[in-house]
């Protein structure tokens, strides 16, 4: 797991205990800090009761694929609201799954929340067995500004997100690319030097083929991935971010299929390279879930309150990331209107019984 502290707070927080032993008056201020922190836990409001519990808790532990530069921004805007630490454990969504279900079994639960792809099939069964969180607008005031469609008793949809084509901007010119997914195939220059995520991953890499075929129909959805993995010889992987990488140092010269949270913080890193939009274009929702058995279950439903407030949003979109569901930030990414987001039971059943097996028949 990865810990993201601030120098800033550990300073703070010895310059406070320096304070206190200096003399009378920091006597006189921490007890009002703590008479301040009784009052909060003693409370009729949730909502504070939540806040005093969580700082109590003073950390939360994060089950997420995302992308370095946004949890980091995560971690200094909620440190900074809350004084509260971030610990985060990078998994993708089937990884992340199988995590979750031996942590259930075993009854020694990690995670507090757990950010991932809409998977309602994955968090009814979850919410079932009792362990996703109730997630109230009593606790959790910023849920009110999210519309009924993105949220429910157990899980909130946070950021919606582009799937696009990720491409090196010195190797492919802009001008040539052509306006549909399935056209793609036809780039015979790309033969050996073009990559496509693994759909064994789950998730929105399923909802993209799922989209595609519902789009093109089995009679052009199969020869589409038998040209593109067959015949262009495409990389498939489950390793997407050192396939982003390959694209920004040339060795490739695109990624198909790939959302935003790990190519725009590779354009912003300085890669020469730029995402574009064929059709049909795919959008999938990430949702976040609190964890009942976690160890910091306040501190998760705390964060997860701040992830769907502005500053939330701003920190998680303000890059170009994503676009909230609920509000507009300044510098989210910006999608074609085109794009749909589709069902992501039935994108994981079609993706389990059939095009896991078709891409990599593909690419024998």
């Amino acid at each position: 797991m990865r810990r993201v502290r601030r120098k800033g707070l550990a300073l703070l927080l010895s310059g406070v205990v320096i304070a206190a032993c200096a003399g009378g008056g920091g006597s006189e201020s921490t007890s009002a800090e703590s008479s301040d922190e009784l009052a909060a836990a003693d409370s009729a409001d949730p909502f504070e009761r939540l806040v005093a519990a969580a700082q109590d808790e003073g950390s939360v532990v994060f089950y997420t694929a995302e992308a370095d530069e946004v949890l980091q921004a995560y971690a200094r805007g909620f440190e900074d609201a809350y004084g509260i630490e971030v610990v985060f454990q990078a998994l993708t969504q089937g990884p992340m799954q199988e995590r979750l279900a031996q942590e259930f079994q075993a009854g020694r639960v990690q995670a507090d929340v757990a950010g991932n792809t809409l998977d309602l099939a994955w968090n009814g069964g979850a919410a079932e067995e009792g362990h996703l969180a109730e997630l109230t607008e009593a606790e959790l005031p910023n849920l009110a500004a999210v519309p009924d469609e993105h949220k429910s008793e157990h899980w909130v949809i946070n950021r919606v997100l582009p799937i696009g084509v990720f491409y090196n901007t010195d190797l492919v010119d802009a001008a040539e690319l052509p306006d549909t997914l399935e056209a793609l195939a036809d780039m015979t220059e790309w033969k050996g030097r073009v990559a496509i995520p693994s759909p064994e991953l789950g998730g929105s890499i399923h909802e993209w083929h799922y989209r595609l075929l519902q789009e093109l129909g089995e009679e052009r959805y199969e020869p589409f991935i038998n040209r593109l993995v067959g015949d262009l010889d495409a990389v498939v992987s489950g390793s997407v971010s050192a396939l982003a990488a390959q694209v920004g140092a040339g060795e490739l010269y695109a990624l198909i299929g790939l959302g935003s949270t790990v190519t725009v913080p590779a354009i912003n890193a300085g890669a020469p390279a730029a995402i574009y939009y064929p059709e049909p274009v795919t959008v999938y929702r990430s949702s976040l879930q609190v964890l009942v058995d976690g160890p910091h279950p306040n501190a998760g439903k705390l964060f997860v309150d701040w992830l769907v407030s502005e500053e939330g949003a701003r920190a998680s979109c303000g890059t170009g990331v994503c676009a909230p569901p609920h509000i507009d930030v300044e510098g989210q990414i910006e999608f074609p209107e085109t794009a749909e987001s589709v069902d992501g039971v039935e994108a994981r059943q079609v993706g389990d019984e059939y095009v896991n097996g078709l891409v990599q028949a593909a690419s024998n």
